[in-house]
């Protein structure tokens, strides 16, 4: 793979556990049959859920969904958990977020830390108190009902 020497911005990626702590986070990496689309806006939450629908229609792949607010108001991560047979590597993961709409520069952010051989080119921080907690927002995406 050619190298970019490119350095994105600074993103959570790049902070230190001490930092992540600090801000009352969590960093959250993706397991192998994991992908993370952040939402930022209730638009792009409508679109989220229009492409999940055709994708599950596509492929049908056994999956669960885990919805949480972010730090920002009106802004989401879904992290979706795939029944697949091995993991997604770094590009897979990545392109598979930006197709499900996640956010553009953290994409391409996490496409440059994959060609620059990031081991971990993709997290959230998630807000600590709301890990594993009752509090975490999961709503019904109602897929099939929004292919149209």
């Amino acid at each position: 793979m050619s190298k970019f020497y490119y350095i994105p911005e600074y993103g959570p990626e790049d902070l230190d556990e001490e930092e992540v702590k600090r801000a009352g986070c969590v960093n959250c990496l993706p397991d192998g049959n994991e992908i993370q689309v952040d939402l930022d806006s209730e638009l792009a939450y409508t679109e989220f859920k229009s492409r999940m629908s055709l994708m599950w229609q596509m492929c049908g792949v056994a999956m669960a969904i885990k919805v949480t607010p972010s730090k920002t108001p009106g802004h989401y991560h879904v992290r979706l958990f795939f029944d697949v047979p091995q993991p997604f590597t770094a590009m897979e993961r990545i392109a598979l977020q930006a197709i499900l709409g996640s956010d553009f520069k953290r994409e391409l952010f996490g496409w440059f830390r994959a060609m620059n051989d990031n081991p971990n080119p993709t997290s959230f921080l998630e807000v600590a108190s709301w890990q594993g907690k009752s509090s975490v927002w999961e709503p019904n995406l109602n897929l099939m009902e929004s292919a149209s």
